[in-house]
């Protein structure tokens, strides 16, 4: 066998390889989902994988969106409780199946219809009670969302700061 073919031979099976070689993303692709690309013998093989993985993770996280929200009162158990108490207080039937996004939205509903009938009726007793009812309510919307410190308080600080900053510049 002359050098000449052994060359041949190497060049042939060399392009063997190449002709089954995938792209660079689609190897990376594989690695990030713990695919071995050395294992895929061709690129419909390994796009099939690829939409598969992709399938699953979005069905993953579909199922964990849903898992969440019912694990809303969990997270939050103090907070949860408080959004019962205050439902209870204004005479709302609260099921342990609702979240505490629900509760709220039964409270602010409630607490809306109370307002307007106060003022229908010009019931002021009935007025300040639906008051309370709003700034207790506006105390746990704050609490969920991590505030704990009212965008109100912190607009009369910045102004208060404001406003010392023109005395001291003579403005």
């Amino acid at each position: 066998m002359s050098i000449n073919s052994v060359s041949q031979a190497m060049s042939a099976s060399s392009w063997g390889v190449s002709a089954i070689r995938l792209p660079e993303d689609i190897i990376q692709k594989l690695i990030e989902l713990g695919y071995n690309p050395n294992e895929v013998t061709t690129l419909a093989q390994a796009k099939d994988l690829i939409q598969k993985s992709e399938n699953q993770a979005q069905n993953n996280s579909n199922s964990n969106s849903k898992q969440n929200k019912s694990d809303d009162n969990k997270d939050n158990p103090a907070l949860y409780l408080r959004a019962k108490n205050l439902a209870q207080k204004m005479g709302l039937n609260v099921g342990s199946n609702l979240t505490l996004d629900d509760i709220l939205s039964k409270i602010s509903d409630e607490s809306d219809k109370i307002m307007k009938k106060a003022v229908d009726c010009n019931d002021r007793l009935l007025f300040e009670k639906a008051k309370m009812f709003k700034s207790e309510l506006q105390s746990l919307q704050e609490d969920v969302n991590g505030g704990g410190i009212s965008n109100g308080i912190v607009y009369s600080y910045m102004d208060m700061i404001a406003k010392q900053n023109k005395l001291a510049l003579g403005l």
